[in-house]
């Protein structure tokens, strides 16, 4: 066996709670999937962190323990342990494998005994460990560990950088490590549904065991502790006993058949490199699968230097090795030349324009075209006038006639970017036809989870630096400027995204299968062009009636302002976070019970206002109707009319990959998010008005993820109601509220529609309790009461 360093005799075991980690990752990281569509957040999560910890904890002894499925003697003892949890969601079950497998190949060992808990395995090692010199770490976020805390074991929370020794332990509980087992047993493990005292809390918990010392002698002395806690831990004894057991975590486990080697030989082994870049190409951990094929590369290139070409096999490698020869073309009869020649062999080309300015562009400077042997640099005459690539040039026509020629062709062309590329040429009054690929669209399409930058998928497909200019539209940046100063510099860049993009593409559609190539030919491809008709169309957009609303509107926040004033007893800035925590929690003395504590103290985000108000203090109330109207004012009513063009018309720009689920984005402005709930925002669309002799049409699909969701899961209730045309989310209230049909309103209608596409993607108890802002028992009740209306949505 190999060690990744030569400290054999270190003397310090690192343990993870594997299991912890795991959940922690799962409702940490995004929905992500591998390109078979397996889920594979929680597992990207876990070894991130992983790896993380790899580079900072410097031991040779590790252990990473997972707990087996099933039940264990705690259950035996309480059949209720444990019983408060959700089941394991469902998209979280496959990736437990694949998790156990990453670990292992990356070198530290994997520990899962059947019928013992992680906690309790994890105990016994490092009691074991410690009685073999060694010292102990334990990675993981759970406070029941605080009893194994010593001189020698010690608890590292990673999530927040904590670390409890034993003074840490009493500093955060107000008892010794020693004393965390009575504690648990009076406080209970709301965690793991282990009832404590009654009345009980942490404080009361740590002043009994001052006075006694332990659980046993405060059971002693049960009689002489008076009051409500005292009644309390009377009528609690026989339980305390149960609980004690429950939440002592078990050092004396047989291990001898799971390490059959002992404790000492949990080392820390090198990465199977070849296992790794199976596992990350099968996930489609690209990034991480590029580095191990990198190490692969340079241990190849190091035993044998003559025969890199040969042993070298990835999609990556090959690619790198292709190169091309670059030709410059600045005059016109070379283009001329150039564009029979090419329409005449009708091969595909791969296409990348420059224009003269990346946000007000008047014509084409460079054109870069590569075919599958040349990289051909296409200089407009104008351009030999001025040395700076973006001064103004003398004159702008000598070579529009054979680029649009060229362009116009049915020469079939490959673009990084179709949207913008065709933006520029139809604002240089030229137009573009038979575009086959998209490397942006191929790659959003193969996974549209990933980062779809340029720099990125080129790095991640053909392992070739390029860096990305912000093009139509946006600014740029301070860094883009920089680069954009460098002539030569972002000539070299535009040429190598031309050259690489035919096998770039190639590499892509390769990978598309059936149905996602004709969901790219048929739909994406032929969108883009659609969308740029849109984006320069734009709405327009009544601005006279949108200074009305911002008269009125400030005229009411200014009401707001002056009613919170009144119930603050005070005249404070209401926007600065600050001054309102010192309102609320320190002069008003609001409840915090509940509330998100950060560094500066108990938030005053939404979320918190929304518990206070529901407690009902008006002030509350207020503060998120003055938050909600500013975003208003501030966010449509003051900036949408300073973005109109001089017929008072909106160009937004549509994004087709950007967002996962597929569907669209809308940027500078964006108009996806127009309030409409309320009366403010049904104001602010009445001013997104037709043109003269237009009218604006709304079109929606009914209810079409559910109608997908019937047709999936064939449930009968679920058809029948659309065979009979009811209002799916009213049959929800219905069922919920148990009104009749004829009896619902619109807000419990959308509170249903809330439930109804909450539990379609996924939403858990946690979740939907969180969005709907009731408790998880009335949450589990209205899951519960779905899904025995829709059975076979469950299944």
């Amino acid at each position: 066996m190999h060690y990744r360093n030569d400290k054999s005799m270190d003397k310090t075991l690192l343990l993870i709670d594997g299991s912890s980690f795991i959940f922690r990752a799962f409702h940490a990281m995004p929905n992500l999937s591998a390109p078979d569509k397996t889920p594979t957040g929680a597992t990207y999560g876990i070894i991130n962190m992983l790896k993380q910890m790899l580079k900072k904890y410097d031991t040779t002894h590790w252990g990473c323990v997972f707990d087996a499925p099933g039940k264990t003697f705690r259950h035996d003892i309480y059949p209720n342990y444990k019983a408060n949890r959700t089941e394991t969601p469902t998209e979280l079950i496959p990736q437990f494998k694949d998790i156990y497998k990453i670990v292992t190949a990356l070198g530290i060992p994997v520990i899962i005994h059947e019928g013992v808990e992680a906690d309790d395995v994890i105990g016994t090692l490092a009691r074991k460990a410690k009685e073999l010199g060694f010292k102990v770490l334990i990675a993981t976020g759970d406070k029941d560990f605080a009893q194994l805390v010593d001189d020698d074991i010690t608890l590292i929370n990673t999530m927040n950088n904590e670390l409890l020794d034993y003074n840490a332990v009493i500093d955060k509980f107000g008892v010794k490590p020693s004393q965390i087992i009575d504690y648990l047993a009076l406080v209970g493990d709301k965690v793991d549904n282990v009832p404590g005292v009654d009345k009980c809390g942490p404080k009361t918990a740590g002043k009994l065991l001052e006075t006694y010392q332990t659980l046993e002698n405060i059971v002693q002395n049960a009689d002489k502790i008076s009051g409500v806690v005292g009644e309390n831990l009377r009528n609690s004894l026989e339980w305390l006993v149960t609980a004690k057991t429950l939440v002592t975590i078990d050092t004396n486990v047989d291990l001898s058949h799971i390490i059959p080697d002992g404790i000492s030989h949990l080392n820390l082994t090198y990465p199977q490199n070849e296992l790794l870049a199976e596992y990350y190409a099968q996930l489609g951990f690209k990034t991480w699968l590029n580095q191990i094929n990198n190490v692969l590369i340079s241990k190849t290139s190091a035993n044998n230097d003559k025969n890199v070409s040969e042993t070298t096999t990835t999609t990556q490698e090959k690619i790198i090795l292709c190169t091309k020869e670059h030709i410059s073309i600045s005059q016109k009869t070379q283009l001329h030349k150039l564009t029979h020649e090419m329409i005449t062999k009708n091969e595909p080309i791969s296409l990348v324009i420059l224009p003269d300015n990346l946000n007000t562009p008047q014509y084409i400077k460079y054109t870069f075209i590569a075919t599958s042997s040349h990289v051909y640099t296409i200089q407009n005459e104008v351009s030999i006038l001025k040395a700076d690539l973006f001064d103004e040039p003398e004159q702008i026509d000598n070579f529009n006639d054979e680029l649009n020629q060229l362009f116009c062709s049915n020469i079939p062309k490959i673009l990084p970017h179709y949207k913008e590329t065709l933006h520029i040429i139809q604002k240089c009054a030229m137009q573009l036809n038979n575009i086959i690929g998209d490397i942006t669209l191929s790659h959003y399409i193969l996974n549209s989870k990933n980062s779809h930058q340029l720099s990125y998928i080129y790095k991640e497909i053909a392992n070739v630096d390029i860096f990305d200019l912000i093009t139509t539209k946006n600014k740029i940046s301070k860094s883009n400027n920089e680069i954009m100063s460098n002539h030569e510099l972002i000539l070299s860049n535009y040429q190598k995204i031309a050259e690489y993009a035919q096998i770039i593409e190639q590499n892509l559609q390769k990978k598309l299968n059936a149905k996602e190539l004709y969901l790219y030919k048929e739909i994406e491809l032929p969108l883009a062009r659609i969308l740029v008709n849109i984006e320069n169309a734009g709405i327009t957009l009544d601005v006279p009636h949108l200074k009305i609303i911002e008269s009125e509107l400030s005229q009411q926040l200014s009401i707001l302002e002056n009613q919170i004033y009144k119930n603050a007893n005070c005249v404070f800035n209401i926007n600065s976070p600050k001054q309102l925590q010192d309102i609320l929690y320190n002069q008003l003395k609001l409840p915090t019970n509940g509330l998100k504590k950060n560094t500066t103290g108990y938030s005053t985000d939404e979320d918190a206002l929304n518990t206070i108000a529901g407690q009902g203090f008006n002030i509350a109330t207020l503060l998120l109707e003055y938050r909600g109207l500013s975003k208003l004012l501030n966010t449509y009513v003051n900036k949408l009319p300073l973005l109109v063009d001089t017929e008072s018309k909106l160009h937004t720009t549509f994004d087709q990959a950007t967002v996962a689920s597929g569907r669209l984005s809308s940027r500078d402005p964006n108009l996806q998010n127009i309030p409409v709930k309320s009366g403010w925002g049904r104001k602010i669309r009445q001013c997104f008005i037709a043109q003269k002799n237009h009218v604006l049409v709304c079109a929606d699909y009914s209810q079409i993820e559910l109608r997908i969701l019937a047709h999936f899961s064939k449930d009968e209730n679920l058809i029948d109601a659309f065979n009979h045309d009811l209002d799916i989310h009213a049959m929800t209230a219905s069922e919920i509220f148990h009104k009749p049909l004829a009896e619902i309103s619109k807000d419990e209608r959308r509170y249903a529609k809330t439930i109804n596409f909450s539990l379609l993607y996924g939403k858990t108890i946690f979740g939907l309790a969180h969005e709907l802002n009731i408790d998880r028992t009335t949450a589990k009740l209205y899951i519960d009461t779905y899904f025995s209306k829709y059975p076979r949505v469950l299944d």
